[in-house]
C-alpha cells in the first residue's frame, strides 16, 4: 500500500478524461481528471463503498459481485465516452484486487454498448472467465462473440491474494471502425502480458452506455466482486514508459 503517492504523467494535462481515485466518501463518482475538457463525475448505482483499509493509494471502492447492482455509471444512454474517445486511441488503467469471479463467475470489471443492445452486442467489456484471469472483448457489426475472440491474461493472480495494476490499450490502426484489424494490447504490472492486432474497434455512440462493475444491459447480473483504485480513462496510447511510471 502506498499512501497519497499517484503517479503522474504528462499526459495527465490533455489525455486524461477520466480519473475516479475513489478517496472523497461524500462523491465516490468524482472525476479528478486535471485536462481542460474530461468526461465528467459518475454516478454511483447500488452501494459501492469507500475502503481505507485495503487499497493502493489513498483509499479504494469495493464492489460487492452479490447482486446489490454495485456500479460506477460513466454514461448513461448519452455522449461522453462519444464526444471524447470516439475514433481516438484509448489507454483504461486501474488497479484491482478481485475477491472472486464475480456473479456467475463472469463479473465485469467494466462494460459498454450503445444504448439499448443486447448482451454483448457491440460491446466493449472486461470480465472474469470463470477464473482468476480476465478476459478483454470488443464486438462490432452488431456481433457478440464467440468464446474464442476474447483475448485472456495469464499473469494475474490468485483471487484475494495481491493488487494487480491493469492497463488495456486499444490502438486504431485504419480509419475502418468496423474492420477487425485494429491492436490491442493489455499490460499487468508493467509488463505486456497478451496483445492482438486483430480486433475490432469498439462502437461508440452518441447514445452509450458504460459502467464499471457490471453489465448494462441486463443490470442486476454478471457484477464484479473486488476493489478498484486508481482507474483512469485517456485518448492516447500510453507506453509502457509511461505505464511504469
Amino acid at each position: 500500500t502506498v499512501a497519497n503517492a499517484y503517479p503522474t504523467l504528462a499526459a495527465d494535462s490533455t489525455n486524461l478524461k477520466a480519473w475516479y481515485k475513489f478517496d472523497d466518501a461524500n462523491n465516490l463518482g468524482l472525476n479528478s481528471a486535471t485536462s481542460a475538457i474530461t468526461i465528467g463525475d459518475a454516478t454511483i448505482n447500488g452501494t459501492p463503498t469507500l475502503n481505507s483499509s485495503e487499497y493502493k493509494v489513498g483509499s479504494s471502492s469495493y464492489f460487492s459481485g452479490a447482486g446489490d447492482d454495485d456500479a460506477l455509471i460513466i454514461d448513461s444512454n448519452s455522449n461522453k465516452l462519444y464526444t471524447h474517445l470516439n475514433q481516438k486511441p484509448i489507454s483504461i488503467s486501474f488497479w484491482c484486487k478481485s475477491v472472486s469471479g464475480g456473479e456467475g463467475s463472469y463479473g465485469r470489471l467494466f462494460y459498454g454498448a450503445p444504448f439499448g443492445s443486447s448482451p454483448n452486442i457491440n460491446s466493449i467489456q472486461f470480465y472474469h472467465k470463470n477464473n482468476n484471469q480476465f478476459a478483454f472483448a470488443i464486438t462490432n457489426n452488431d456481433e457478440t462473440f464467440t468464446n474464442d475472440d476474447p483475448i485472456t491474461t495469464t499473469a494475474m493472480p490468485a483471487f484475494n491474494t495481491a493488487w494487480s495494476h491493469i492497463v488495456c490499450v486499444i490502438i486504431p490502426t485504419s480509419t475502418n471502425w468496423t474492420a477487425k484489424t485494429h491492436t490491442i494490447k493489455i499490460y499487468i504490472n508493467g509488463v505486456l502480458d497478451v496483445s492482438s492486432e486483430s480486433f475490432y474497434y469498439p462502437k461508440i455512440t452518441a447514445n452509450y452506455d458504460f459502467q464499471i462493475g457490471r453489465w448494462t444491459t441486463n443490470e442486476d447480473s454478471r457484477e464484479y466482486d473486488g476493489y478498484l483504485d486508481d482507474f483512469r480513462i485517456y485518448d492516447k496510447v500510453l507506453s509502457q514508459e509511461e505505464i511504469t511510471q
